[in-house]
């Protein structure tokens, strides 16, 4: 046994437990588990015959615990007494001390892999002792509906039933020993896989396998042993190695569960390959394991593994668990020279894990009465049919009032989307310089615009045809190779006629930036509707005005310069960019923002996707007759 196959071993049989139905301290009855999870053990279902809810004793050390059985699986024997696959139980143990968890493998060893069965005998007559044996991986016997693999070349004595199987070569448990072929021989005996685990319920499954992720993601001494062995193979499992893949696992084990359809769009985004996965993917570690080994069909496009850390990085921008995402995934890319791929997939993909929903409120003025406003909301869900959550039948609101009641019933339509939602107003471009980001409808210590993902779209172009070839242009150009920014500065001279003679001969310009807030100046704001006019389906521009030059006192930079300067790089590429604008939004509001960001404070941005729009409801005016003029005159 070489030094490194001992200390694998050290580590297992310090996870070695006795489980037993009675007192377990003095008999001679019972077998074998290991610690897993924090408080949790891994048995034979046949040791626990009284099935789930009933209790156990757990003897680790030198201390006897209580147990609870939450699974068993199958849940009794079954022909000839015999306990088909997978014959394994899970063992809560109450007010657990602190105490090591195996690593755990699902990967199959070789064709005679040397493996160590551990677990309890009682062959020397000093009652059931810890005891460890080597012997070999030989295959598998069906047995119901799964496989046990066979161990062979060492007797499996009674009382191991329920030990750990230390794969060797690998540094992890890859098995739960079951039952043996026939005591007192070498004919060894079977075993259950640790991918047999599945058999639990899915949801105790994802538990289990969560709890061991966390816990060898704070607890190094597996990674640190497994990376020791790669090291002296000069070789990696994969292309992260075993520490990394512990931060990893430990990492996705903090994130929400997604539902197994997410689950299936993030690995079709990240592998090349239509195939779908072998094994079904239940939990976020799936997809990861199941990438290890995939590689990207074009060798200067990024490796699936990496493409699904930053997708799930974007996803969960703005917290710990997406920013230590975020690291990973630089800190991989860097070590494999793959870090200029890595950057290129950040400039073009968004968020795509988990499907937003959008909440789209329009807010339009009478034409009779413009100081009255008609609010409607829609819900566009993911995967449901649009439903009108609000409507005005007629402009009923001052503007306050409209800011009111749509932040009322922004929460029943953020509930509806469980929060998973982008939310757009749809106004004309009288109401661009409105705060409606900056709406408070949940949590009194964030607003609209740090949670969400809000943009403004055009009113006055949704409902005009003749701009729609220009728009949907100019859109595709975005959605492609994005296109050019066209910045109108504090001191631009164009007329509206020039300035559209210019947008002809650009098709690609689909940004257009303000260094100043559209109503500060007519002709901003004239300029801003021409743009919008030729098509151009992005507009960004801060909710400020030029302090400097609207006194006059203009030194450089100015303040719309400034803003320039600081918004420009986000602007590099189009693609995710109203998340960019949510995170800069945030990053203003925080504790001791730099002297960039506080220059782009109150950004608002434009995201008119043609696309997008939707029939609108005829503008009705109150009606200020009597009800006996109204049916006379009817």
């Amino acid at each position: 046994m070489t030094a490194w196959h001992q200390r694998c071993s050290d580590l297992v049989e310090d996870c070695l437990v006795r489980v037993g139905s009675g007192p377990v301290a003095a008999s001679i009855e019972g077998g074998s588990g290991v610690w897993v999870a924090p408080g949790f053990v891994v048995t034979c279902a046949h040791l626990v015959p009284d099935g789930a809810d009933s209790a156990v004793e757990v003897r680790w050390r030198d201390q006897v615990l209580r147990g609870t059985v939450t699974d068993q699986v199958p849940a009794e024997p079954g022909h000839l007494g015999l306990w088909a696959y997978p014959d394994l139980a899970l063992v809560e143990v109450a007010d657990p001390p602190e105490h090591p968890c195996a690593w755990l493998s699902e990967s199959v060893p070789h064709d005679a892999a040397p493996l160590t069965a551990f677990g309890h005998s009682a062959k020397l007559g000093e009652g059931l002792r810890p005891a460890a044996v080597e012997g070999r991986f030989s295959g598998w016997h069906l047995f119901g509906h799964g496989r046990n693999w066979q161990f062979t070349g060492n007797e499996i004595a009674p009382g191991m039933s329920g030990g750990p199987v230390l794969d060797t070569r690998g540094g992890a448990v890859c098995a739960i020993v079951t039952t043996t072929v026939a005591e007192d021989t070498d004919r060894g005996g079977y075993l259950a896989p640790v991918a047999a685990l599945r058999e639990l319920p899915a949801d105790r499954w994802r538990v289990l396998m969560g709890a061991h992720d966390r816990f060898h993601a704070r607890d190094q001494r597996w990674g640190q042993l497994r990376g020791q062995q790669a090291a002296q193979d000069d070789r990696l499992d994969g292309p992260c190695g075993p520490l990394e893949e512990m931060e990893l696992l430990g990492l996705l084990a903090e994130l929400p569960a997604p539902d197994s359809a997410t689950l299936q769009r993030l690995f079709a985004i990240c592998t090349d390959d239509a195939r779908p996965p072998v094994t079904p993917l239940l939990a976020l570690r799936d997809v990861a394991t199941t990438l290890w080994d995939v590689p990207a069909a074009d060798p200067d496009r990024l490796l699936p593994l990496l493409r699904m850390t930053h997708e799930l990085s974007l996803l969960h921008d703005g917290t710990r668990a997406g920013r230590e995402l975020r690291d990973w995934t630089t800190i991989l890319a860097t070590r494999l020279n793959r870090l200029n791929e890595l950057r290129t997939w950040r400039a073009t993909r968004t968020a795509t894990a988990a499907p937003r929903g959008v909440i789209s409120l329009q807010i339009v003025p009478g034409y009779a009465k413009v100081d009255r406003y008609r609010l409607t909301m829609t819900v566009h869900g993911p995967d449901r049919e649009p439903r009108r959550l609000y409507c005005d039948e007629e402009p009923r609101h001052t503007l306050a009032q409209v800011r009111q009641v749509a932040q009322d019933r922004l929460r029943d339509a953020l509930c509806w989307l469980g929060g998973a939602a982008s939310i757009e107003f749809v106004v004309p471009i009288t109401l661009f310089d409105e705060p409606f980001d900056e709406l408070v409808p949940t949590k009194p210590y964030t607003n609209l615009g740090r949670k969400y993902q809000v943009v403004l779209r055009d009113y006055d172009r949704s409902v005009d045809a003749e701009v729609r070839h220009d728009w949907l242009r100019r859109w595709h150009q975005l959605a492609t190779v994005d296109g050019d920014v066209r910045w109108i500065v504090c001191t631009e001279a164009l007329t509206a006629p020039e300035f559209s003679a210019e947008l002809e001969q650009r098709p690609e310009v689909t940004v257009v930036a303000l260094t100043r807030r559209p109503s500060s100046v007519a002709a901003v704001e004239e300029l801003l509707r021409v743009a919008l006019d030729a098509g151009v389906p992005v507009a960004v521009w801060r909710r400020d005005t030029c302090a400097e030059h609207d006194t006059g006192a203009v030194v450089a930079p100015c303040s719309g310069q400034q803003f320039r300067e600081a918004i420009t790089a986000s602007l590099t590429a189009t693609a995710g960019l109203p998340e960019r604008v949510r995170l800069l939004r945030n990053r203003t509001a925080g504790h001791q923002p730099s002297q960039s960001d506080i220059h782009c404070r109150g950004t608002v941005l434009l995201w008119d996707d043609p696309g997008r729009a939707e029939p609108l409801a005829p503008v009705l005016e109150p009606d200020d007759r009597t009800d006996e003029e109204a049916r006379t005159a009817w």
